[in-house]
């Protein structure tokens, strides 16, 4: 077994922590894109203004927000149920 010295220890707990940063990232912009998906898809074309919106999304607010998405009725409906800016 190699000898692993309390530097690289932290380097690889550091290396291991960015790695899942980058994964919850990643995984906050695919769900964002699937709801932009489910969004046109029901809706049509969703303006700028609200791509913005959802681009500064949580993860957990995107949960929701697909769960609105498919039991709103309009695109109006479904903005009513967005968090505001000051949250």
């Amino acid at each position: 077994m190699q000898y692993v010295t309390s530097v690289e220890r932290f380097a690889m707990d550091k290396g291991r922590e960015e790695g899942r940063e980058e994964g919850r990232e990643e995984g906050r912009e695919i769900a964002i894109r699937l709801l932009l998906r489910l969004l046109t898809h029901r809706f049509g074309e969703v303006p700028g203004t609200l791509q913005a919106q959802l681009a500064s999304l949580t993860m957990d607010q995107t949960e929701v927000l697909v769960d609105m998405v498919l039991t709103s009725q309009s695109l109006a409906e479904f903005s009513t149920h967005l968090p505001s800016t000051a949250d």
